[in-house]
């Protein structure tokens, strides 16, 4: 019994094991090839992205703040003021004469007399002579005649004549003339001398002589004007300009990525 059995299960365990590798054979004869198919995923990364972004920036600025204002100048000046006065100074008293003079002078005239002089002028005289001359004839035969050559010959015609001949002389001319002679006038100056006779001299005789004078002098003061000037103080106020701050941020770019899938064999 126990035989049977055995038997049994060598031939299950061959009849199994038959199968199997019939089964193995089969699968290598067919290739599975998987199906595949595309898609497009989306694939993020982070990014820094950067710009410009204007930015106001302010400083305090001293600066002068500038007016005119009228301001009040003086400044010396010299000035020349004149005055007129009457002065006063004795001088020589002076007596005017006319007295007659006789007053001479050189004088240049002219002293002429009469003189033979030659003067002569040309004329033309006509003279001729007789000139020996050779003529020919057409048959060659010459023969030797005289002709007369008359022509006018000039003459210098000269004779004596009386002329005016004046040369320069130089004498001594004399006129009586009324002048007026000017002189000091003189007095007799005496003093008494003790135990003797008074001693006299001529003095000159003054009298006084006013004029009317200008006197000038320098006089120093001052000369004030309203002059324009500037008057300048410091303001502070700020100051403002337009500056670029760089600025930068991460943001997600993403960009759509093709994958392929497939599916398994089964």
């Amino acid at each position: 019994m126990k035989t049977s059995v055995a038997v049994t299960l060598l031939l299950a365990f061959a009849c199994v094991a038959s199968a199997s590798r019939e089964l193995q054979t089969a699968h290598k004869a067919y290739k599975c090839e998987p199906k595949c198919t595309y898609k497009y995923e989306p694939k993020c990364v982070k990014e820094e992205v950067c710009e410009d972004v204007p930015k106001e920036v302010c400083h305090d600025v001293t600066e002068d703040v500038c007016k005119y204002e009228d301001v009040e100048k003086c400044h010396p000046i010299t000035k020349n003021i004149c005055e007129k006065k009457q002065k006063c100074i004795d001088v020589e008293k002076i007596e005017c004469k006319k007295v007659e003079e006789e007053e001479c002078h050189d004088v240049e005239v002219q002293d002429c007399k009469k003189v033979p002089e030659k003067k002569c002028t040309t004329v033309q005289n006509h003279s001729c002579q007789k000139v020996k001359t050779t003529k020919c004839t057409g048959h060659g035969k010459c023969n030797t005649v005289y002709e007369e050559d008359c022509r006018d010959v000039p003459h210098e015609d000269c004779k004596f004549v009386k002329v005016d001949k004046c040369v320069p002389v130089t004498k001594k001319e004399c006129k009586p003339v009324e002048k007026e002679v000017c002189g000091p006038v003189y007095k007799d100056e005496c003093k008494d001398v003790k135990h003797g006779k008074p001693v006299c001299k001529k003095v000159k005789v003054l009298e006084p002589k006013c004029e009317e004078v200008e006197e000038c002098k320098d006089v120093t003061e001052d000369k004030c004007d309203f002059v324009k000037e500037k008057k300048c103080h410091p303001v502070t106020k700020p100051v403002c300009k337009q500056e670029k701050e760089k600025k930068c941020h991460f943001v997600d770019k993403c960009t759509d990525e093709k994958v392929k899938v497939c599916e398994e064999c089964h």
